[in-house]
């Protein structure tokens, strides 16, 4: 959403015997703002917590959970996803205060990203994202995980 972070600090914890983080706190910092990620791999219900939220001077805005929980929802049942946002002023679409969003039911986990990537394949759609973009990704994934040291190029 922001771009390459300047820094990454990354704390991390094993608590499986698997070798893997599972447990941490990373943070990113940008020239006008910080941003953290949190996981935890033991929390009780943690589905239910998976979360987006985005605080700004003039807005906030919270999708949770990011996906309906695949035991309380199999299939994700047709439940819709929602997204809640407050505006400190208002626009020509929505009044100052809290708002609520609700998007289409979530059919599966991945197969709108899968249907993307055959199109993509196929020659039928043209990716939207770029070596450059999917490098950053992948690198500021590791750095935040911990796996690597973050260095801007």
């Amino acid at each position: 959403m922001l771009g390459a972070p300047e820094r990454v600090v990354s704390f991390q914890q094993q608590i499986d015997s698997d070798g893997l983080n599972d447990n941490g706190h990373a943070v990113l910092l940008y020239p006008k703002t910080i941003a953290t990620i949190q996981t935890a791999l033991q929390q009780a219900d943690s589905q239910q917590s998976r979360r987006l939220f985005v605080s700004g001077t003039n807005a906030t805005f919270e999708l949770r959970p990011l996906e309906q929980n695949y035991i309380a929802y199999p299939k994700f049942n047709n439940t819709p996803l929602k997204a809640r946002f407050f505006l400190r002023e208002g626009n020509e679409s929505y009044a100052p205060g809290y708002h609520e969003l609700t998007f289409g039911p979530m059919r599966d986990r991945y197969i709108d990203q899968l249907e993307d990537f055959a199109a993509y394949v196929r020659g039928e759609k043209v990716n939207p994202y770029t070596f450059a973009y999917e490098y950053l990704v992948q690198k500021t994934v590791l750095a935040v995980s911990g796996y690597c040291e973050w260095k801007k190029e």
